[in-house]
């Protein structure tokens, strides 16, 4: 709904650190739902994106 208004604040927010942001990703409450779970190591790639 405000997907580019939303990119734009991070952008702003986060502008001067480098590292890398994930937004939009739907988990939690929100349908589809994914699970995070607390205290797991991961990779996210980035570069490959779909």
């Amino acid at each position: 709904m405000f997907y580019d208004e939303y990119k734009e604040i991070y952008k702003k927010v986060f502008k001067d650190i480098d590292t890398p942001i994930l937004y939009n990703v739907n988990f939690g409450h929100s349908v589809p739902k994914c699970i995070l779970p607390y205290n797991v190591e991961t990779i996210v790639d980035y570069d490959n994106k779909p």
